[in-house]
């Protein structure tokens, strides 16, 4: 008898013959009567209904209302008659769900934002911001300090830019804080307390800025200015060390008690103040009206302001790091500066040139220019635009050893210049007389009293078609020695084309000769026969013979292709080296570009030897 198998409604969901069993109608095993190992499959069923049928891959048969745990998400999933959905849990989606009920949670994925239905409405839990305005409000964050202490802050952001950050302390962060700090970046090391920086990379450098960098102390502060100003330059910090040149990070944001401003450009609280009792100081003191001057009266500008602090002979500092003073004694008014190779300038203005640099002291070199802002003298008048005149109601007297003339011509009237006048002159007087032209060296042409001649420190450049002459006869020109010229001393001509000989060559060295230089000869091996021709093109060289027997008494020839070979030279060879010495005779036949040698076996015995012999070609001709 057949099982009929009825779903909850009521409605049939399959029909199981006897003794069989269904898979396929669901995702369990349907047992038909009399199946056999039905134990089996009843136990499965237990085991999959209890586990939800867990697996990373939906279920093949599903039914509507099934339960589907999917392990993939770690979701438990329903199934509706035609696909699995989520049981529960957090939807994701850019829009309102429709299903929502109460209780249930939606992240909106496009603002980035979760929110929760309480049965009437859906409501958002946060953050306030969605994610493409950036964090807006207040954040909560502990800070360390220089000195590793935390300190718990308020941050406020508005469209994730920071706007300032609250505190109840007053602190200087260790690192420095996005959007908040003035930053710089830059190349220095450190002697000391004096940092030097060789490159900044990025931002200006200030006062009060804290480093940080490798091998730099904790908390090192800048703390004045030396000859840098923001840029390259010399610093003083806070902290004595020895740092080899580094990478340094600077930051400016001591963060104060109450609401410290960020780095934002422009920031300020816009709202009225209709009274205050005091302000207070950069050092923390409060400052009341009596502290400060007055907008009217003579200790502003429509009056006069008078330093009268007569315990002290300075009346007047001047600059971040005092680096000006004004002083006033009984008989003397100084102007001090205090910086390193600070200038010293007075500003007119005029009615046809405009602002104008009247007088500038140059500190470092001790210059001082009228009207001249980089003077290059003790004193310097006008510039070459704007060439200066000197009027000298009395005499000029110049006690030093030079005099300069920067013009650039020089016109005399003169026919003759005299050089090394004096009351008595002589060879000995003149001895160094003449001209020096200044360049990358001195260029001179000066008389010696040593050698009797003019001397000169450079090459003599005549022009095209012109010649060294001694008396009127021409010895030089750029191509030839003038015929006048018979005898020479010469000991070496360097690397000669070709050379016509009159008279005879001669070698009076003992151990010199005449001969082929080097790079002048070869060597080339012959091939598998002392028959075989070789090919060497050099005027001399080596032939190492193929070691083949040679009969005793047997004459062997062979072709030396050279195309330095004429047919009126004459072939010189000579048994060098391999074999026996005095065993073997040659003769040369030469043609044009090449040379047929004879190798003849004197001695008794057949000879298997690979000869090297040396070869030379002495140019003949026959008339």
């Amino acid at each position: 008898m057949s099982y009929s198998i009825l779903k909850t409604n009521g409605d049939l969901l399959t029909v199981v013959q006897d003794s069989t069993i269904d898979q396929t109608a669901t995702n369990l095993t349907l047992i038909g009567k009399n199946s056999t190992s039905y134990g089996t499959f009843i136990n499965d069923n237990f085991v999959w209904l209890l586990e939800n049928f867990a697996n990373d891959v939906q279920p093949s048969h599903p039914i509507p209302g099934q339960l589907w745990y999917d392990t993939s998400e770690q979701r438990l999933k329903v199934y509706d008659g035609s696909s699995f959905k989520v049981s529960g849990g957090t939807l994701v989606a850019p829009t309102v769900p429709s299903s929502l009920t109460t209780g249930d949670l939606w992240i909106n994925s496009t603002t980035g934002q979760l929110y929760f239905n309480d049965g009437l409405a859906n409501f958002l839990a946060g953050p306030i911001y969605t994610s493409a305005q950036g964090p807006c409000g207040f954040i909560v964050e502990d800070i360390l300090d220089t000195n590793l202490k935390s300190h718990t802050v308020v941050l406020m952001y508005v469209a994730n830019t920071l706007l300032g950050i609250y505190s109840k302390d007053a602190f200087t962060p260790s690192t420095s804080i996005s959007g908040f700090n003035k930053l710089a970046t830059f190349n220095a090391s450190q002697s000391g307390s004096t940092l030097t920086v060789t490159n900044v990379t990025a931002g200006i450098i200030a006062q009060g800025m804290v480093l940080v960098g490798s091998n730099i102390p904790p908390g090192t502060t800048i703390t004045g200015f030396g000859t840098g100003n923001g840029n390259t330059g010399t610093y003083t910090v806070s902290t004595s060390a020895t740092v080899a040149s580094t990478t340094i990070t600077a930051a400016l944001g001591s963060i104060n008690i109450g609401f410290t401003a960020s780095g934002l450009t422009g920031i300020e609280f816009n709202v009225p103040v209709s009274q205050a009792n005091n302000l207070i100081a950069a050092d923390g003191s409060l400052k009341n009206a009596q502290n400060f001057l007055q907008i009217s009266g003579d200790n502003f500008a429509s009056g006069k302001l008078t330093i009268a602090n007569s315990n002290s002979s300075t009346q007047l500092i001047l600059g971040p790091s005092s680096n000006t003073e004004f002083n006033v004694s009984s008989g003397t008014f100084t102007v001090q500066s205090n910086s390193t190779d600070q200038n010293f300038v007075i500003g007119l203005e005029s009615s046809t040139n405009g602002s104008n640099n009247a007088v500038f002291i140059d500190a470092r070199d001790q210059y001082i220019g009228l009207y001249n802002s980089t003077p290059a003298a003790t004193l310097h008048v006008g510039t070459s635009a704007s060439p200066g005149t000197v009027i000298i109601e009395g005499n000029l007297t110049v006690n030093g050893t030079t005099t300069s003339k920067n013009t650039a011509t020089v016109d005399l009237e003169d026919y003759t210049i005299t050089l090394a006048h004096t009351s008595s002159p002589s060879d000995i007087t003149a001895n160094g007389a003449g001209f020096i032209i200044k360049g990358g060296s001195d260029k001179t042409l000066q008389w010696s009293s040593a050698t009797a001649s003019w001397t000169s420190s450079e090459n003599i450049d005549l022009a095209s078609g012109k010649a060294y002459k001694i008396g009127t006869n021409p010895v030089l020109n750029s191509t030839t020695l003038g015929s006048s010229v018979i005898n020479s001393s010469l000991q070496s001509v360097g690397t000669l084309n070709s050379l016509t000989s009159s008279g005879s060559i001669v070698s009076n060295s003992p151990i010199a000769g005449i001969g082929y230089a080097t790079g002048s000869g070869g060597t080339v091996t012959q091939g598998v026969t002392k028959g075989n021709g070789v090919t060497l093109n050099t005027i001399n060289g080596q032939i190492t013979m193929n070691s083949a027997s040679l009969s005793s008494g047997a004459i062997i020839q062979f072709t030396l292709t050279n195309s330095a070979i004429s047919a009126t030279d004459l072939v010189l060879v000579n048994h060098c080296s391999g074999g026996t010495l005095g065993a073997y005779s040659f003769a040369t036949t030469p043609a044009a570009g090449s040379a047929t040698i004879f190798v003849h076996n004197l001695s008794s015995v057949t000879l298997s030897e690979p000869i090297v012999l040396q070869f030379a070609v002495i140019k003949s001709v026959t008339a």
